[in-house]
């Protein structure tokens, strides 16, 4: 019995001592605080009534605190069995290269939303009516992406996938962790399937930013930088002043998704799509399917036309995707909504194709034209 003791004991300590004890104090700590934030959550969501704007960030943002906590809660156990590694939609993740630059940017940008959250806070506490309701909108989206921060900063610590997959009844979905031995279920990868027809209506199904219809995707025209980002899922690839950009796939086909801004307002958005193609008419099937899908959500077209600027290869059909990537033939269809101009445009150069759909404020059209004239003369 005692020498079962002493090797069961004995086992203990050597598992134990594989463990750095500064990191396993780090660890600890992280949990506590994500647990922390689980509470907090739990006790705001309580406060906002089911399927109120209110309710779906807050059930969002408790969504991601159980997956981060998941996450820690898969590296502590990494430390007291074979060693893991991480795969994403089948493949084995690494870190990347310029991971320290990665790190030290989300520590940054965590900052600076964690202090925005405490000013807006601070404003609804002070606010009371619609003006309350709003700055209580407002700190609720700001808090949402402190989460999404905050998670992404520790999976880049801690060598997992940053990337959420949040539900919206609350339930936790962690990222994969894959041994030598098993394969468990994969996590979602950073380049996901949307429909441009259903990509603007998707409510509680994916992070609403409020209530009501949208203008593009999940965003309504006039959102700050930070709330835009509250919506999408996985770092940008692209992120300054005046844009944000990710990949995704829109309609079955590689796109880039750009958010343009004016004054931290957002006031324009593109989905740029880079498919490639050995037969250059597909480039043309890949604009009517989107003109159809388009005119299911939007109706009929205000302007729709094929433009000749050289009709070298009008009489041959087989060469018309060949003109487009000349510069030769172009292809435009407009809508117009209460809110929004929205333009679809398949044209090219120097041989290179470029199909885009562009929706732009009519709202805030004056305000990027300005914007756009004060640089010009700025440059002069």
């Amino acid at each position: 019995m005692f020498r079962v003791y002493w090797l069961t004991l004995g086992i203990v300590f050597l598992l134990l001592g594989c463990t750095n004890p500064e990191e396993a104090k780090k660890l600890e700590q992280e949990i506590e605080k994500v647990n922390q934030n689980i509470t907090d959550s739990i006790t705001e969501n309580s406060k906002y009534g089911e399927g109120s704007a209110l309710h779906t960030l807050t059930t969002l943002r408790l969504s991601i605190y159980k997956q981060t906590l998941a996450m820690l809660e898969q590296k502590k156990a990494a430390w007291y069995f074979p060693r893991f590694s991480y795969s994403v939609d089948g493949k084995q993740y690494s870190p990347p290269d310029d991971l320290a630059s990665k790190i030290s940017t989300l520590e940054t940008e965590l900052t600076t939303a964690q202090k925005e959250v405490d000013v807006a806070r601070e404003k609804a506490s002070n606010a009371g009516g619609v003006i309350g309701l709003l700055a209580v909108m407002d700190a609720e989206t700001k808090a949402l992406t402190v989460s999404q921060l905050n998670y992404q900063l520790i999976a880049f610590r801690n060598g997992f996938p940053p990337y959420l997959t949040p539900s919206s009844n609350g339930d936790s979905a962690s990222p994969t962790i894959q041994s030598t031995s098993k394969s468990l279920n994969p996590t979602e990868p950073e380049i996901k399937t949307v429909n441009i027809s259903e990509s603007v209506d998707k409510n509680t199904e994916q992070q609403n930013q409020t209530s009501g219809p949208k203008d593009f995707r999940r965003t309504t025209w006039g959102m700050s930088k930070s709330q835009v980002k509250a919506t999408e899922t996985g770092l940008p690839s692209k992120d300054d002043d005046s844009m944000l950009v990710y990949k995704e796939q829109v309609s079955g086909k590689d796109a880039l998704i750009a958010y343009i801004f004016t004054e931290d307002k957002l006031v324009r958005a593109k989905y740029i799509f880079v498919e490639k193609h050995s037969n250059e008419n597909d480039h043309i099937t890949d604009y009517d399917d989107l003109k159809e899908a388009l005119e299911k959500k939007y109706g009929k077209s205000k302007d729709t036309e094929k433009i000749w600027r050289n009709e070298l290869y009008k009489s041959d059909y087989s060469k018309w995707g060949f003109a487009v990537g000349l510069g030769h033939l172009v292809y435009y269809t407009s809508w117009k909504t209460e809110n929004t101009d929205i333009i679809l445009g398949l044209s090219g150069e120097n041989y290179e194709v470029k199909l885009v759909a562009e929706y732009s404020s009519i709202a805030l059209d004056e305000l990027e034209k300005k914007a756009r004239e004060e640089k010009r003369a700025s440059e002069l």
